[in-house]
């Protein structure tokens, strides 16, 4: 298998919210869920912290019980996170630190993936390119997107649009109609 990726942090004045694990047979990518000033996490270690935490547990679950499913390693993945940071952050909290997933896991055999939210998988096959990714986030959500970035950069109509759409985005985390983020 071979991987490249690159990544950096949205903003300079923030650190990288993103991340990318590979071993020899998976690789996971976390995309965290940022959170703009003035909307609070509930969580003191921030998303950056989360997503390279829900990385190692994902590549650690998936080692000690590799033929798991993916969806059983990444429920005992968010299972061990919320149990590292439950008795010092609110994991109720409206935006307590979640990501969007994707895990690709290649034997011998097979070739597993999941996909939760807006991570894309792009497969070169023999037959074509395949891309898979869950595009829920997108078709929910793209006129708030859209009304974010017609406001000025840097100006408060901007900082309030994008306060907007993250709180609408947030009360449709994790249910029914809405959009799955790994939290």
């Amino acid at each position: 298998m071979q991987v490249a990726f690159a990544t950096e942090p949205g903003s300079e004045d923030r650190p990288n919210e993103d991340v990318v694990l590979a071993t020899p047979r998976l690789v996971v990518v976390a995309d965290g869920a940022s959170a703009p000033a003035g909307l609070d996490t509930g969580c003191i270690h921030g998303t950056a912290w989360y997503v390279n935490q829900l990385a190692a547990q994902i590549a650690t679950g998936e080692a000690s019980a590799p033929e798991s499913s993916l969806t059983t390693v990444l429920a005992g993945a968010l299972a061990s996170v919320a149990r590292s940071h439950a008795n010092t952050c609110d994991l109720n909290a409206d935006g307590t630190p979640s990501a969007s997933v994707g895990v690709l896991r290649a034997t011998s055999a097979t070739v597993d993936y999941l996909v939760l939210s807006d991570v894309t998988l792009v497969f070169d096959l023999p037959s074509g390119t395949e891309v898979i990714c869950d595009d829920r986030i997108a078709a929910l959500f793209d006129d708030l997107r859209q009304a974010v970035w017609a406001a000025p950069e840097g100006s408060a109509e901007r900082d309030a649009r994008l306060r907007e759409l993250v709180s609408t985005q947030r009360k449709l985390r994790n249910v029914e109609g809405g959009h799955w983020l790994a939290g």
